[in-house]
């Protein structure tokens, strides 16, 4: 539910410039708290969510993210386009 949550989150313009990861593997999780001012929560907590922000911005990049928003959506939204240009 939480992942589905943050699916539909308003986003830049609803191009979610981000990844979320689940990490559940418990030697990464320690890696990770190592990184994370040694917070215990990172290892203790039930589930570990990390959101990864894009760290570039390109034309492609962005027009994958439109083009699949109409995929999902199966159709082309004349307003949606003419916001891409």
């Amino acid at each position: 539910r939480i992942l589905e949550a943050i699916r539909l989150t308003a986003s830049s313009s609803g191009l979610q410039p981000y990844e979320v990861l689940v990490v559940t593997d418990p030697a990464l999780r320690q890696r990770i708290r190592e990184h994370a001012w040694n917070q215990a929560q990172v290892t203790d907590a039930s589930h570990l969510l990390v959101f990864a922000a894009w760290d570039h911005y390109t034309a492609e990049r962005i027009n994958g993210m439109f083009d699949l928003v109409n995929e999902q959506r199966g159709f082309r939204n004349e307003g949606w386009e003419a916001y891409r240009q």
